[in-house]
Parts: C-alpha cells; structure tokens; sequence
C-alpha cells in the first residue's frame, strides 16, 4: 500500500483521514489501525460485524480466484477496463474505487489497462471478507485495500473519480459520498453493465 493509495482511507470511528505510521494507520484523533503482513488494513467497525467472520469464506474466495484465472470472464474485464479508461478524467490521475473488489481480479486488470497507456492511477479496493481482500493485497501491493463495508466506506468524501461497483450491494448514498460530484460508477449486475453518472449533491 503506497502512502498516495492510503490518503484514500478514513478512519471508521471518526471518519478522519488516516495517515501511514510506520506499519500503522492513524488518523489525527489518534485512531490507530495495523496493517497486516500482506499490506491491507481491517476498517470494519465492530458494530458493523453481523457475524464473527463476515463476507466470503477461504474456499469460495479461492475458488472464485481459480474460476477467473481460466479467462471465462476475461471479454468482460476487458471491456470494463476499457470503459475505465474512457470515463476516467483525462489530465492527472485516476483515483479508482473498487466497492466490494472481492479478491482483486477486476482491479487487476482495470490497474493494468491504466499503466499499458502510461495514464498513472492510485487504486483503492475494500470487501467485508477478510480472505479475498488478503488476496486482493497481494495481487496488488501498490493499492490500498480494505476490510469494510459498502453501507459504512471506509474512504474519504469525495475520492474517488471513478468507482466499480461489480456483484455488489448498491449503496446509493456512500458512492455519492465518496465520489467527486459528476463523476462515474460502474456497475455489474445480472441484467449487464452500466454506467452510472451520480452527483454528489442530488443526495439529501
């Protein structure tokens, strides 16, 4: 996780910007969060566990892993790296928020299609299971990935300039939150893909 990538987190007690400290997180209130070995930082507030191990098991994560490595999803990813890249702003970088990232794969390929045209981009990512964001971690050690929830993001108002929202909860009020007013979430649902422009100042 780059210190650039980490500016993307808040803290889940106050909602302060956290800030790296050696192997630590903290915010100014002086909330403090470790990272794990693997690079990611667990952000979901205890009151927001409704079971002690939430999000997806180890097999189901794993098993997800192995089902995309085989390409079967590999015309999608393409094509949502592609619509990435046309709705991402064109001057400067991109800050991509992945709400609900699983274990990174979307991210990995999106993260990619950004650095084969050398447009820089900071990517952050979080997921309420704590196995695929391990993962998620791993696959890509250059962003900031998160234990956390769509309904309570752990990601600063206003971040992010484009935000992927695949087989996820649609939390209509956080994304508006989290994104820059105007700009994009792409969403993925059983019906097909879509984006979405959502200004921030429409939610009341």
């Amino acid at each position: 996780m780059t210190p650039q990538a980490a500016a993307a987190l808040r803290c889940p007690v106050c909602g302060g910007a956290l800030m790296p400290l050696g192997t630590s997180l903290r915010c100014p209130q002086g909330h403090s969060y470790d990272m794990a070995k693997e690079g990611y930082v667990n952000l979901l507030a205890i009151q927001r566990r409704h079971a002690a191990d939430p999000g997806d098991g180890k097999a189901m994560v794993r098993a997800r892993r192995a089902f995309l490595q085989e390409g079967y999803y590999a015309p999608f990813q393409k094509a949502l790296a592609e619509l990435c890249l046309e709705y991402a702003p064109e001057c400067g970088e991109t800050h991509l928020l992945d709400a609900g990232c699983g274990e990174g794969s979307y991210d990995c390929v999106v993260y990619d299609a950004f650095a084969a045209q050398g447009r820089p981009c900071v990517l952050a990512g979080f997921d309420l299971s704590k196995d695929a964001i391990r993962l998620a971690a791993k696959l890509l050690p250059e962003a900031a990935f998160a234990v956390g929830g769509s309904f309570s993001a752990p990601v600063r108002d206003g971040w992010a300039d484009v935000l992927l929202n695949i087989f996820s909860p649609f939390a209509e009020q956080e994304f508006c939150r989290v994104l820059r007013s105007g700009e994009c979430a792409a969403v993925r649902s059983a019906n097909g893909t879509a984006f979405v422009r959502v200004e921030r100042s429409s939610v009341r």
